[in-house]
């Protein structure tokens, strides 16, 4: 096994010339980079999902089957307000989103909700829609080609899809002291 040194060196301004700090460097180094670091509660706010470069976008169309053996295509609803939730059934917080996404989806006339479920084995995915009410359509995506086509790095991700097929929103985590506020206010935001 190799193992990685780094060699830090700081240059005096004035001459140019190294200036030697022994021991001091890597201490000096690690000194830097904990008072730059965020606090771990803010990270996912502070490392912006590269899907969120969709917002303004043409939503990409898809068309794949659902868990329960039908066909979804996105561009069948235009018209409609889409949201597009990225999720598996390994991911503890995606399992605490869906159930408020279902609500959400209850709650307001319009609003289509389709999730994308990433799972390897389409029959986990079932198994765990069996032992949940919901009302939306899942879509499967075992090879996670529509993840890499919308570039969604993180789950659960939430994609908020106007009636023109325009996105609107990249939603990427959840937590349930905020709940869905931002999808709420993005939603309340479209005609």
């Amino acid at each position: 096994m190799k193992t990685l040194r780094a060699r830090v060196m700081i240059h005096d301004k004035t001459t140019n010339r190294p200036i030697r700090h022994g021991r001091a460097a890597p201490a000096l180094v690690a000194a830097v980079l904990l008072a730059t670091a965020a606090p771990a509660g803010a990270a996912p706010q502070m490392i912006p999902d590269a899907g969120a470069t969709w917002v303004g976008r043409a939503a990409p169309d898809f068309d794949l089957p659902t868990a329960g053996g039908e066909s979804f295509r996105l561009s069948a609803h235009r018209g409609e307000t889409v949201l597009v939730a990225f999720w598996a059934s390994w991911c503890t917080v995606c399992r605490a989103e869906i159930p408020a996404l279902a609500a959400l989806q209850s709650r307001r006339a319009g609003l289509q909700l389709v999730g994308v479920n990433v799972d390897r084995d389409a029959e986990a995915a079932r198994r765990y829609l069996r032992g949940l009410d919901v009302n939306f359509a899942t879509v499967l995506d075992p090879d996670a080609r529509l993840m890499g086509v919308y570039e969604v790095e993180t789950m659960p991700t939430v994609v908020v899809v106007d009636p023109k097929g325009i996105v609107r929103l990249v939603k990427v985590g959840y937590s349930p002291e905020r709940g869905l506020s931002e999808i709420e206010q993005t939603l309340a935001r479209i005609p």
